[in-house]
């Protein structure tokens, strides 16, 4: 584990938003339709037909056959620095349809071995990392891991763990900081990475998923999963390190002509609309304009720590390949243009342990632990 400086913590970097392009291979249902023309070169990706030219560059661009331990690759390093106190975020935006379950979650969330299946998603491998990480240092008494997983669906925040059928939204408010407080979320005191994935398998089948033209089984709500890391250094310093992993349920198109129930149709409108209020939250900041809409979206209010407040941010632009797509694969890429444009500030998070704090950490603890405890009896019915 990296030693601190006595001035670590006061030191900061700017860097800006890392967007990666995804194109998702052909499903077997489309091998009879016809193709964009979206052409891969390095880090570039061009879509050129009779009237429209889109050439863009980004930090990366993966092809149908890049695989997820390439997508991973990406987020290796700063993964790496959660432990040493570090805020990191990836963000999977796109289309219903377009892989970003696919590419965060994976089939099964499940390890054999000591490694991950070669199909299994971001959040998988993430909490493999870590906690092969956290175990490395030879310290592992001193790390302390919590995990909490959330959706947001129709514009209310649900615990996936705690109130799986939806019927407590949790209210939300800002600290000091700027940072977002989810009042009443549960926190799990986790000890192995097997902890992790049996609780998000069970936030997995808790999400609310209906079928849509383009996905059989399309997630309707945003879902963030959060683990925390806290490392106590010595006896008067901690550092505080977070992991977010962030969903985003896809834009849906609907004619006026096609039938949908209301329930499917409020839905529907609610996601497209808290995806617009994020590409005007992204366009703002990009622009350095002195208003930022965050507060217009309760999707946009939780991620507001991602642009600008101490984070490692990643953005995972989802493509499909087909030609009906093209019209929303090229606003998916115009999304992600503007988000390169987004800056954001690193550094280290120390905190000082002063009795007041241990004695705080101390009841948080317990409480986890009590919340933990409650958890696996209902699960297992103990």
């Amino acid at each position: 584990m990296e030693e601190l400086s006595e001035n670590q913590s006061d030191t900061s970097v700017i860097e800006s938003i890392k967007v990666i392009i995804r194109l998702r291979p052909r499903l077997m249902k489309e091998l009879e339709l016809p193709m964009a023309p979206i052409e891969i070169k390095n880090s570039s990706i061009c879509i050129k037909d009779s009237h429209r030219l889109v050439d863009s560059a980004f930090d990366c661009v993966f092809g149908p056959d890049k695989s997820q331990q390439d997508v991973f690759d990406c987020f290796r390093q700063p993964l790496k620095k959660v432990p040493q106190g570090f805020n990191c975020t990836i963000l999977a935006y796109g289309q219903t349809g377009s892989g970003k379950t696919h590419t965060i979650f994976g089939p099964e969330m499940k390890f054999h071995g000591d490694r991950p299946p070669k199909e299994e998603g971001i959040i998988s491998r993430a909490v493999h990392q870590l906690f092969s990480d956290v175990h490395s240092t030879g310290e592992r008494e001193n790390f302390r891991v919590f995990c909490s997983t959330f959706q947001i669906y129709n514009e209310k925040i649900y615990d996936l763990l705690q109130d799986p059928k939806a019927k407590k939204p949790l209210k939300v408010r800002h600290d000091v900081d700027g940072g977002t407080i989810l009042e009443d979320l549960s926190e799990y005191l986790v000890q192995t990475k097997e902890d992790v994935l049996a609780m998000l398998r069970d936030a997995e089948r808790a999400k609310i998923k209906r079928q849509t033209k383009m996905n059989l089984f399309s997630s309707r709500s945003h879902t963030v999963f959060r683990l925390i890391v806290e490392h106590t250094v010595d006896n008067s310093r901690m550092t505080r390190g977070m992991l977010s992993i962030c969903d985003l349920a896809g834009s849906e198109k609907w004619k006026s002509e096609e039938k949908l129930a209301v329930k499917h149709l409020k839905e529907m409108n609610t996601i497209n609309l808290s995806l617009t209020t994020l590409g005007k939250v992204i366009s703002a900041i990009s622009k350095g304009e002195s208003f930022v809409p965050f507060r217009e979206s309760k999707l946009t209010r939780v991620l507001q720590s991602c642009f600008g407040n101490n984070n490692h941010t990643f953005l995972i632009a989802n493509i499909a390949p087909t030609k009906m797509c093209l019209a929303e694969t090229i606003s998916t890429m115009k999304f992600a243009d503007r988000a390169k444009g987004v800056m954001v500030s690193i550094k280290q998070n120390i905190e000082d342990v002063s009795p007041q704090n241990r004695i705080r950490d101390l009841e948080l603890e317990v409480k986890c632990q009590n919340h933990s405890s409650s958890y696996i009896s209902s699960r297992f019915k103990v």
